[in-house]
């Protein structure tokens, strides 16, 4: 008997526990093979790959059509929950889902599950909680399988029909919002990608093919020298601290910064910046440090290496803040960059001047200006959600472990009451070995990044050094430490995708003991304290070779709470980990879209 954490208003009664097959009752689909799906059969079904690559918690719709005799495949009622037998990732078998359909075939390698609880409760419940009891029962190497005879012995708990509809109901809207974002943007992307191929003028024509209502007119070709002019505001040396305006390479805007006083000012002549002009650093030109400088960058002041130029009349500046970025300009740029293959090659101005642009009218040039401006907007916007979460995930560090000296966190959940128990890392851990032969092949090997920034992989060719190491099996899991760069904070606890990678001796990993919860650790250690620790325990000279006394660092002293805590901030800050890691992705995917435009939209 057990009760969840959150529930829905109404519902206080315990949730019932019972072995899986309690529940209901196990057995395979049947043969859909590959020769058999065609376009021309009638039947549909589903195939095992499908439940990775094609459905969520419920199928509505089929993909894959067999024509199979009908007596020799296995029938849906519409009551079926599917669980794939097959897979790679042994924790990889959370892709349950209810097969809402009646009359579909089930193909082989697919465990089913007929039960009386609701299917869709049941599939979303499969896929929340028993990842790892999955994860535990499969067999194999490479490609494992998870028999369902495996799964029969599972202790789970249910609710109420009621309640089971109520939390199915909660997550099929949640599932359907998250499709309906997820194809919106799918569809939003081919329709940008699409529209921004026809949109500009392919290379030799003057004309797109699609253009904004009300523009016919041929894009006109000139010299950027035409286009432009040379601006300056000398001002007075400053006698004291000022801004400066810096141009990040390869086309990456402008930065700032501020310069004290120094005698070497005193006979630099020196220029105040303008909004909206064409601004070069003649010294990395070739590296495309170009940019059309905006409102914050007014004020700043620049030194003669730091040209500017004013638009004529009939051209938007906006608009050449992405024509700027075309690889042909940047090219034209190298190539009015003379000198070796070094760094210093200072940019003539008057060949860059000479790069023949291509640009519409006035009018046009706003239009395509103003949509990439929010484009860079929505890049924005997602950016920040990305450094909130990060300083919300600092902050959090800091209040839900206690201070020093203190076993109370400032922030705490609900229901916690208790002080954390202090004790020393060697009680709570032991050392932890996996010895292998020597590879005599090549093989991959972990490392660790320093300041707590987690692990890598890497692959090593087979050679001669490595005849004679020892080396170790990683587990999943683990407190590892690089000994050599301990002092430099090089440790992590390992995951899943860090299992059965190789590491020397210089790598000591230890299991955690019971009670304790291993993804806790992975915020504990970043604690700055834990850090200075492993420097005070790694002896040696202001240089890097600094080996790690491993009884020392074992001796440090942390404080924990309870088994359960552990586990409430450990998901606490793996869901925040997950939305910064979305956020992310989400610029990432903008960035290269923007990329991909600015590419094609440009003659």
């Amino acid at each position: 008997m057990g009760k969840p954490k959150i529930r829905f208003k109404g519902y206080e009664d315990a949730w019932e526990q019972r072995k899986l097959d309690g529940w209901g009752t196990f057995y395979y689909g049947r043969s859909c093979p590959k020769w058999s799906v065609t376009e021309d059969a009638t039947i549909p079904c589903i195939r095992y790959g499908e439940l990775y690559t094609k459905f969520g918690a419920k199928i509505d719709r089929v993909y894959s059509y067999t024509n199979m005799p009908p007596e020799n495949l296995r029938f849906s009622k519409g009551t079926e929950v599917l669980i794939p037998r097959v897979g790679e990732d042994p924790m990889d078998y959370n892709h349950c889902t209810w097969l809402s359909m009646p009359d579909v075939a089930i193909g082989e390698m697919i465990s089913v599950f007929n039960t009386d609880n609701n299917p869709l409760f049941t599939a979303t419940m499969f896929n929340a909680t028993l990842q790892n009891e999955f994860a535990m029962r499969v067999e194999g190497g490479s490609v494992t399988n998870l028999y369902f005879e495996k799964l029969k012995n599972i202790e789970v708990s249910f609710p109420s029909i009621q309640e089971q509809e109520k939390i199915a109901a909660y997550f099929e809207n949640l599932d359907h919002l998250i499709t309906l974002h997820q194809r919106k943007c799918e569809e939003t992307k081919s329709l940008k990608k699409y529209m921004l191929q026809k949109m500009f003028p392919e290379n030799g024509k003057c004309v797109p093919e699609i253009r904004f209502s009300g523009f016919s007119d041929a894009w006109e070709q000139r010299k950027f020298g035409e286009i432009v002019e040379k601006y300056e505001d000398l001002v007075e040396t400053p006698t004291e601290g000022y801004t400066r305006l810096g141009i990040r390479s390869h086309a990456k805007g402008t930065f700032h910064s501020f310069v004290e006083k120094g005698k070497e000012l005193e006979t630099a002549k020196m220029f105040r910046v303008a909004a909206d002009k064409f601004i070069v650093n003649i010294t990395f030109g070739w590296e495309h440090a170009v940019a059309i400088t905006d409102e914050n960058d007014a004020g700043k002041l620049v030194s003669h290496r730091f040209p500017q130029y004013s638009f004529n009349a009939g051209m938007v500046p906006k608009f050449f803040r992405y024509l700027i970025l075309d690889e042909n300009f940047k090219h034209h740029l190298e190539l009015s960059s003379p000198g070796g293959a070094g760094r210093n090659r200072v940019l003539k101005l008057n060949d860059m001047l000479e790069y023949k642009m291509n640009f519409p009218s006035e009018v046009e040039q706003g239009k395509i200006a103003a949509y990439f401006d929010h484009l860079d907007h929505l890049i924005t916007l997602h950016q920040r959600k990305c450094e909130e979460t990060k300083s919300l995930k600092k902050y959090m560090l800091q209040k839900m472990f206690p201070e020093n000296g203190k076993c109370v966190p400032e922030i705490r959940f609900s229901g916690f009451s208790d002080a954390w128990e202090q004790r020393k890392f060697g009680e709570i851990v032991e050392k932890y070995e996996d010895l292998v032969e020597t590879p005599t092949e090549g093989y991959t090997r972990l490392g660790i990044r320093s300041h707590a920034k987690g692990t890598f992989h890497s692959f090593v060719e087979k050679g001669k050094e490595l005849e004679t190491a020892k080396m170790f099996r990683v587990a999943a899991d683990k407190f590892i430490v690089n000994i050599t760069f301990g002092w430099e904070h090089a440790v992590a606890i390992t995951d899943e995708n860090d299992a059965g990678k190789l590491v020397s001796h210089r790598f000591p990993q230890y299991s955690f003991n019971a009670g304790m919860v291993p993804k806790f650790f992975r915020y504990l250690i970043l604690d700055e304290n834990f850090k200075h620790h492993l420097e005070l325990s790694s002896p040696g000279g202001a240089g890097r070779n600094r080996v790690l006394k491993l009884n020392d660092m074992l001796e440090y002293k942390m404080n924990f709470p309870s088994e359960v805590e552990q586990g409430k901030i450990a998901a606490y800050f793996d869901h925040l980990d997950h939305l910064i890691t979305l956020h992310q992705h989400k610029c990432d995917e903008l960035q290269k879209l923007k990329k991909f435009m600015l590419q094609n939209m440009f003659v």
